[in-house]
Order: structure tokens, then C-alpha cells, then sequence
């Protein structure tokens, strides 16, 4: 990923504060009043020195003390005030930026999750939001304040002395633009350091997830060895910022030392002439002084400005990426056909076809078994009609009509899918099974919960179906979540059922108490089962059998049996000894 450059991210991020008009013209109002009174601190000094020290008039000194500290407290009020309003800002825009980016998150389609790891997304919307809040709660703050008041010591420099402010200021194009190059390499730097850190993260979130896998096979040691290496890889462009970054501030002490080292010397010489006087000189002085802290505030903010534009950049490219596209027709009084019509797909352009030619129609209120060896192609098949990917050749057609021009989230609402790890959210067992919604009322959950016997299971943990559950049902058996999931379909009662392989995990005793209720679910609806518990499908109507990417047999259960074909090899592995005739034996 590329740097954008300054200004087009810049462009990018002020719709986020300019929408608060009102709050953003108020900070500019009290910039420029904190910077028009930080301003007449100098002169003030330098007026008491020409008119009351020097003339030996203490009264002025005693007025002019008085009045120095009362602008003094004044601008320190102003500084108070324009902080909180940045924060105020700063807190609203970033949050925006975050509703935003989440948003755009959840609408992206499947395709997007298949090419990046959770590490790297995760990363984008928590570290690089993070990164920018940085800019919104200090850097703006702080380069407004540091650029505003620069320009205005510049100005009351020129108001004392135009040749005086020239000669002082000489070295400043040339440090400028030494800085500019700098800050430029340390923000490409910036931007190897985060993909740098996203692969960390991605590999730590990995490992993690992953931690019994590694340990059983013994992978710890090169798993570690590997984040060495990426560690390593941070660390490099860790030590590139910093050595860029040192660069930074001998430039500006250099250049500190020459503007006061020039004031002394042309001033004072502009003072032995008569050309201006002492306290004009002292006032220019002191603004000269005061140059120093808004320079640092400039060169130590531009730098974090770096890194906060470089996380902008990853933010900005992740909101760049295109929507799932949801438009389409609405389906009304759907009767559940669905037709797969000369169906090819591939997940790559150039990619081997993962689906090759698939003919089928299914009645609707059909129920369907489709099995096969993994790789055939099963998995796919429901991903394609659940519109998360697009068909390479052929269409799909639901009730005579185009899968391809009709709504996704309209056509997604009448699907039902349970699988074989179903996600589990924080919460308790009722609030999964609602999804966390409040559109089902407690008597639907309740009732949900009882046909899919998870009242029966959930009965013997404190709180029953009200159980809290942890973060992905770590306290839940594979079984419970499975009934939870069931539970879902009995809640929402859509007019497609698909099961992918939805009691593979599931012990046999649970497996009896959701095979009536599976019945009873999928005979007012279309239902396709993905089964490797092949018992399942003997109450389908029609078994689909999936080899090399084709559908290779297609019958009921005891059509198969009698052709003894690949679905009859497959019920023998599983049920029959080698070599016996099913038939045969079904008859003695």
C-alpha cells in the first residue's frame, strides 16, 4: 500500500470535522484570540522597558506589570478552553470514523474476509483508528496551535523590525525543506512499520486461536522462531523512524542558535544606530524565544502526523473497498424453487472450476441431501445460493426469477442456516438464540427452545435457557451449540432450511432428539441438507452425490441404494461390511 500524500488524506479526513461547523469556527475563533494576546506579551515587556524602566517611571512598570498578568491569565483561559473544544472534536469525528469504518466492515462481501486475515482487519479498526485518534485529541491541537502562532510571531517580528526579521529568519527556507524530506521518509517508514505490525498481529491472533493445534503437534518452537523473524522485520523499520526522527532536532537547534545569534549581532547594531530601540529589541527578542516552542510543537507533531496519516491511509483503502452489492428485486409469497442452471464457479479468474456444470432443480417444499468427498464442491454449492459469491457460468434461479438480480439481504432473510461450529455470541443462551435482536418476543424464544429440545439440555445449568454463555461458547458443548442453532431456525422460521453438515458433531443421543424436530421443521420448506452422518438423509426426498466438481448420481436413498453406485459405496464404508450386497441383505 502506497502513501496517498499529505493533502489528498487530509482532503479525506476534514468532511469528518467540518460537518460541526459551529464547534469548528469557534476553535478557529479562539486560536487566533489565544495568538493575537500571546502576542502583546513581548511588546508589553518591551514597552515597560522603554517607557518605564529606562525614563525610571515605575508607575507605568506597576500599571504594566498588572497588565502583563492579567493578558497572561486571559491566555492561559483561551488555551483552556480551545483544548477542550479540539477534544470535543476530536472525540465526535472520531467516532464517526468508527461507526463508519465498522459499517463499511460488515457490508464488505465474503470474497474480501477469503483475501484478508481477521489480524489484519482487526488491526486496521482498532490500532489505526486508535493511531488516528491520536491526531484528532493532540497532533490537530497542536499543529493548529503551533502554525497559528508561528505566523504570528513572524508578523510581530515584522512589526519591530522587516530587515531585522529577514536577516534572523534566513536559514528558515533551508531547514524547512530538510525537514520536509525527512518527515516524507519517516512517514514511507510509518507505513513498512504498520503492515510490519498487522502481520504480527494476524500471526498472534492466528497462534492463538490455534494454540491446542500447536501444541499437540508439537509446533511451538518454529512457530516461535517465525515470530522472530517478524519481530525482527518490526524492529528494522522501528530503528529506520528512529534514526530519521533524531535528524529532526539538531536541524532546529541549529536553527534556534542562528536566529539568536543574528538578533544579537544585526540588532545590535540596529540598536547602536539608533534604528530601533532597546525594548523594541528585547520585545523582538522574546518573540524570537517564543519561536522556538511552536517550531518544536511543528516538527514534533508533523512526525506524528506521519504515522497518523499512514493509519488514515489504511483506513481510508479499507473504506475504499467496495460494498457487497445488496440491490436487487424483493421476493414476495416465495414458493422455494430453486434452480441451478448449467452452474459453474471458480473463487480465482484463472483458478481450477471448483463447481463444473451443475444441473438440478428443487422442488419447492423438496427435501434435498447432498453428499460427497470433501473438495466436491458442497460447501460452495450453499455459499453460491446464499449470494456470497457470484457465478462464474450458468445462473441460479429462484422461482423462475434470477438469484443474480434479486436482493441479497431480502433473499438472505428467507434463508436458515445451521453449521457444523455455529457462531456463539457473548450473552446468554436466549439472547443467541434471538441474535441479540429485540424483534422476537420472550414467548417465541421460549417456544423456540423447547421444540429444539434446548429447554431439556439447558434446564440442568443455573438460569436454564437465561445461561450465560461465553465469547464463542467456550463453556458450551459442540452438541449445545448445535441446538442453539436449531433453536435459531424454529425462532426466525425461514422458508429455506439449509443443514451444512449440521450433526456432524453431535453425539448420538443429541442427534435423536433434533431428528423429529428436523422433520416436522423442513416440511413446510425447502431444505437442503449437507450430511456426513449419511442416516440423515434417509427421510430426503432426493440425494444429491458430488464427485470431481459434478453431480455425479442423483436419486432417493433406496434409488441409490439398487444403482450401487458411489452413494452405495459410500453408505457400505460407513454402515456395511466390504464386499456385502446391501440388497441382498435387505431382503433376507
Amino acid at each position: 500500500m502506497k502513501s496517498r500524500g499529505l493533502y489528498p488524506t487530509l482532503k479525506r479526513i476534514a468532511p469528518y470535522t467540518l460537518r460541526y461547523r459551529l464547534l469548528f469556527s469557534s476553535i478557529v475563533v479562539f486560536v487566533l484570540l489565544y495568538s493575537i494576546i500571546a502576542r502583546t506579551l513581548p511588546w508589553i515587556v518591551g514597552y515597560t522597558i522603554d517607557n518605564g524602566i529606562v525614563k525610571s517611571d515605575f508607575d507605568i512598570v506597576w500599571k504594566l506589570a498588572i497588565a502583563y498578568m492579567v493578558t497572561q491569565t486571559l491566555a492561559s483561559a483561551l488555551l483552556y478552553v480551545q483544548s477542550i473544544l479540539f477534544q470535543r472534536l476530536g472525540n465526535r469525528a472520531l467516532f464517526d470514523i468508527r461507526e463508519d469504518l465498522i459499517s463499511h466492515v460488515q457490508a464488505l462481501p465474503i470474497k474480501f474476509f477469503d483475501e484478508n486475515s481477521s489480524g489484519k482487519i482487526i488491526t486496521r479498526v482498532t490500532n489505526d483508528v486508535s493511531s488516528l485518534g491520536n491526531f484528532f485529541n493532540q497532533v490537530l491541537f497542536s499543529l493548529t496551535n503551533a502554525t497559528i502562532e508561528t505566523i504570528s510571531i513572524i508578523i510581530a517580528l515584522s512589526f519591530v523590525s522587516v530587515r531585522l526579521t529577514f536577516v534572523t529568519l534566513i536559514a528558515a527556507p533551508a531547514i524547512a525543506f530538510l525537514s520536509i524530506k525527512i518527515t516524507h521518509r519517516i512517514r514511507e517508514v510509518f507505513h513498512a512499520q504498520k503492515q510490519k505490525l498487522s502481520a504480527i498481529n494476524a500471526f498472534v491472533a492466528e497462534n492463538i486461536s490455534g494454540i491446542a493445534v500447536l501444541r499437540l503437534y508439537n509446533r511451538i518452537g518454529a512457530n516461535q522462531k517465525k515470530f522472530q523473524r517478524l519481530s525482527l522485520e518490526y524492529k528494522t523499520e522501528s530503528l529506520k523512524m528512529s534514526f530519521n526522527y533524531a535528524l529532526l532536532w539538531p536541524l532546529l537547534a541549529f536553527f534556534n542558535a542562528s536566529c539568536i545569534l543574528l538578533t544579537l549581532l544585526y540588532g545590535g547594531y540596529l540598536t547602536s544606530q539608533e534604528v530601533i530601540a532597546i525594548g523594541s529589541l528585547v520585545t523582538f527578542i522574546l518573540n524570537v524565544q517564543d519561536l522556538q516552542d511552536p517550531l518544536s510543537n511543528l516538527l514534533e507533531k508533523y512526525v506524528q502526523l506521519q504515522d497518523s496519516l499512514a493509519s488514515a491511509d489504511r483506513i481510508f483503502d479499507l473504506l475504499d473497498e467496495k460494498k457487497e452489492d445488496l440491490t436487487g428485486k424483493l421476493i414476495t409469497n416465495s414458493r422455494g424453487e430453486i434452480t441451478f442452471k448449467n452452474l459453474s464457479f471458480r473463487y480465482a479468474r484463472t483458478g481450477p472450476l471448483v463447481l463444473d456444470g451443475i444441473n438440478l432443480k428443487i422442488k419447492p417444499g423438496e427435501n434435498i441431501g447432498v453428499v460427497g468427498k470433501t473438495g466436491s464442491g458442497k460447501s460452495t454449492l450453499i455459499s453460491l445460493l446464499q449470494k456470497f459469491y457470484s457465478v462464474t457460468d450458468g445462473e441460479i434461479l429462484v422461482d423462475h426469477q434470477p438469484l443474480s438480480r434479486i436482493s441479497a439481504r431480502d433473499w438472505r432473510a428467507k434463508i436458515g442456516i445451521i453449521q457444523q461450529d455455529p457462531f456463539i455470541f457473548r450473552g446468554t443462551v436466549a439472547s443467541n438464540i434471538a441474535l441479540n435482536t429485540n424483534s422476537l418476543s420472550r414467548g417465541r424464544i421460549e417456544q423456540a427452545a423447547l421444540l429444539s429440545h434446548c429447554t431439556d439440555i439447558f434446564s440442568k445449568r443455573k438460569g436454564g435457557i437465561d445461561a450465560i454463555v461465553e465469547e464463542k461458547g467456550a463453556n458450551l458443548s459442540a452438541g449445545e451449540k448445535q441446538l442453539i442453532a436449531f433453536a435459531r431456525i424454529f425462532a426466525f422460521e425461514p422458508s429455506i432450511l439449509i443443514l451444512d453438515e449440521a450433526t456432524a458433531n453431535i453425539d448420538s443421543h443429541t442427534e435423536s432428539l433434533i431428528q423429529n424436530a428436523i422433520k416436522k421443521v423442513s416440511q413446510s420448506r425447502t431444505c437442503i441438507i449437507i450430511a456426513h452422518r449419511l442416516s440423515t438423509l434417509h427421510f430426503c426426498d432426493r440425494i444429491v452425490v458430488l464427485d470431481d466438481h459434478k453431480i455425479a448420481e442423483v436419486g432417493s436413498h433406496e434409488e441409490l441404494m439398487n444403482l450401487k453406485g458411489q452413494y452405495y459405496d459410500l453408505y457400505c464404508q460407513h454402515y456395511l461390511k466390504p464386499n456385502v450386497d446391501y440388497i441382498a441383505l435387505m431382503q433376507s
